[in-house]
This record gives C-alpha cells, sequence and structure tokens, in this order.
C-alpha cells in the first residue's frame, strides 16, 4: 500500500482556484511582488492593509509553485541552518532572525512533534528544545510512509475529554519508540522499490 500519491495534497483536496488572466498592459502600482505564492499573497495582503497600491504577479496561476505542495507546517526555521546564516549575514541579524521565527509562532502552538521516527537524532533533539522553549505539549509521531511502519512510534495517553484535557493528558503521556530509524527507512525504501518493478 502506497500512502503517498505525488500529487500536490492542496490540488488535489480543494481542485485548482480562480484562473487571472495574463498581464497585457503596463501597471503602475507602489510595490510590484513577484511570486503569487502563500508569502507573496500574505505579504501583498499586509501590504494592502497598510494603503500601498500592489501588483502581485506569477507566470503561473496564484499557489501553482511550491505552495501547492506544501505540506502546510509552521515551521520555526528558515530554509538555511544558524551557522552557515552567521557567516551570510553575521551572528545578530542571523540570531534575532530565527528569534522573531520562534516569536512568530509562539501563540500558536500547542503541540510539537518532539520525536518523529523517520527524522534524524539531532532533529529531534531540536524539536524538544523547541518544545521546552515554547512550553508546548510534547508528541511523537512514526511518520509512516508504508504499513510496516505504523506504530513505530506512538504516544500512550490515559483517556481524555476535551481539548483542555488532551493537552493536559498528553503533557503527562509517555512516549514510545519501537523501531530504529535506519531499519525503518531502509524497509521503506526497499519495498517502494519492488513495488515498482
Amino acid at each position: 500500500m502506497d500512502l503517498h500519491s505525488g500529487a500536490p495534497f492542496w490540488l488535489v483536496r480543494n481542485g485548482l482556484g480562480h484562473s487571472h488572466a495574463p498581464l497585457r498592459r503596463d501597471e503602475q502600482c507602489d510595490i510590484a511582488i513577484i511570486g503569487a505564492g502563500v508569502t507573496g499573497a500574505l505579504v501583498a495582503d499586509a501590504l494592502t492593509s497598510l494603503g500601498k497600491d500592489v501588483v502581485l504577479i506569477d507566470r503561473r496561476d496564484a499557489g501553482l509553485g511550491s505552495t501547492s505542495a506544501s505540506t502546510a507546517l509552521l515551521q520555526y526555521e528558515i530554509d538555511v541552518e544558524l551557522e552557515p546564516l552567521i557567516a551570510l549575514v553575521g551572528e545578530p541579524g542571523a540570531v534575532r532572525s530565527y528569534q522573531l521565527g520562534i516569536e512568530a509562532i509562539a501563540d500558536l502552538v500547542d503541540i510539537v512533534e518532539v520525536f518523529n521516527g523517520r527524522s534524524e537524532e539531532e532533529a529531534n533533539r531540536r524539536a524538544e528544545d523547541l518544545c521546552d522553549i515554547l512550553g508546548a505539549v510534547p508528541g511523537a509521531g512514526s511518520d509512516a510512509h508504508s504499513l510496516r511502519e505504523i506504530g513505530s512510534a506512538y504516544v500512550e495517553m490515559e483517556d481524555f475529554e476535551g481539548a483542555q484535557d488532551f493537552l493536559a493528558k498528553l503533557r503527562g503521556a509517555k512516549i514510545v519508540k519501537r523501531r530504529r530509524r535506519l531499519l525503518l527507512m531502509a524497509e521503506a525504501r526497499l519495498g517502494h522499490k519492488m513495488r515498482r518493478q
């Protein structure tokens, strides 16, 4: 059983959005934004709310680039690790970028997955650090890509009633790690290759 389709989830779920006609004449504006994905759309919304005249341009229909393939996860890190970012922009700017990322999601996060069965130990450790910084509730998951991987990591917790009780019981729950990540990855890749043959 394949647990992934290769098709962008948001397009499969929602279908194609509104299609806009190509730009056929010059436009005057205060600010032109290239890229009509989620980032471009949010920036355009923020700038128009400040009274700016904004034109949003993309060679595709809005949201059909990398946004359509997004998992829609909230991430506190930018695409560049901290040390390389320090080399690019200096320590104060790099550290501030990371601090702003954490501050931006702090009030939105109740649970942080601190153990993922497919993640490297360092990534799981960083998730634990973030959970501590945010004061969030720790969670775990197997990130299964095959039936054999289901249950490789899970949480044992008491029964609960409602959202707040769920968070309280999850905080005291036990994270169970049953199988090693490398074995899981090897089995998943072997299974995928065998299905393709």
